[in-house]
């Protein structure tokens, strides 16, 4: 059995919070991305290496990394042609490592400008284009086939990293786990009090099942009406749930149960519901870091959407330190 699926749940629970956050973005902007990279298909059985600025890393024995997305939609709506399966607009990345027992958390921001795998409106393949990662999301006619495009540009922009699991939700997870945990306790940084008057800024409040999900998905009408406050937010309630989930995973072994069966009809997950509630309920023996970000550059683009450009020295640096011994 890989341990690495029980951190599954630190996410699906942890993460599967923070599918809040959903804006509107569909500017396309060609681009080409330069790489000065080359990863060796290592022998069966060996672990694959990197090189980078000619240096040789050796992927780390017993790494294993899982995604978790967060779209704009409904997970039960209907899906009609090829481009309707909703905005990845919540992208967390996590590195398992079984050998010191911790899972790293990469919060990838959902207007990271990317390489993304199109469909035409026919349904044949239409190339690839630089733009917003999270529209990755929507090609495809099953939430199979959304979740595979996502995966596919998040492995081309963190390089040598390798999806081995993945979780998906739709808007609806959001009010239904924060019920689930009894209420998230979360300190209100910015005026949120267009949406609930009791969303002052400075406020420490146990959020209701309806402000959980405001919290994590309102953006235009509220403080700068940055996407890059909504997602302080998200991660700010993913801390705080993800610490109230493995309390009560601690202290009540029927809670994974009630969790994984509470969700399972809006969730997607790449492992049975069996597997998933017995892995839950050893995830609490990983210590779950703190979600990270990647420096970034903002900028509107010709459309007037908000492009989001990252280092590939960044990125490079992130993926070696998380998953990566050099060896050379």
């Amino acid at each position: 059995m890989h341990e690495h699926r029980r951190a599954l749940i630190l996410l699906v629970a942890v993460l599967v919070l923070a599918a809040g956050g959903f804006g509107i973005a569909s500017y396309l902007e060609e681009s080409q991305r330069k790489e000065d990279l080359s990863t060796s298909s290592a022998d069966f059985g060996q672990l694959p290496t990197i090189t980078w600025n000619g240096e040789t890393w050796r992927q780390k024995a017993g790494v294993h990394s899982i995604l978790v997305i967060g779209y704009d939609k409904s997970a039960t709506d209907e899906r009609v042609g090829y481009r309707d399966g909703g905005q990845s607009d919540f992208l967390m990345v996590l590195v398992v490592n079984d050998q010191d027992r911790t899972v790293r958390q990469l919060h990838i921001d959902r207007d990271t400008m990317a390489r993304v795998w199109t469909i035409g409106l026919s349904g044949k393949e239409g190339g690839s284009r630089i733009m917003q990662i999270c529209l990755a999301h929507a090609y495809g006619r099953t939430i199979e086939e959304n979740d595979a495009r996502t995966v596919r540009s998040v492995e081309n922009f963190l390089p040598g990293l390798k999806i081995e699991n993945t979780v998906s939700m739709g808007l609806d997870i959001v009010p239904n786990f924060n019920h689930l945990l009894g209420g998230v306790t979360v300190t209100i940084e910015e005026d949120l009090t267009s949406i609930d008057p009791a969303m002052v800024k400075g406020a420490t409040l146990k959020l209701t099942d309806e402000q959980a999900y405001w919290f994590t998905r309102v953006r235009m009408t509220v403080g700068d009406g940055k996407n890059t406050s909504r997602m302080a937010r998200q991660r700010a309630f993913i801390q705080a749930a993800s610490q109230l989930m493995l309390q009560r995973i601690q202290s009540d072994g029927s809670f994974a149960a009630t969790l994984v069966n509470s969700v399972d009809d809006i969730t997607h997950c790449t492992m049975s519901k069996g597997r998933l509630i017995s892995e839950m309920n050893r995830a609490a023996t990983y210590k779950l870091g703190e979600a990270e970000t990647l420096p970034s550059e903002h900028e509107y683009g010709r459309g007037g959407y908000m492009e989001c450009y990252v280092k590939e020295e960044d990125v490079m640096n992130w993926v070696l330190d998380a998953l990566y011994d050099k060896i050379s």
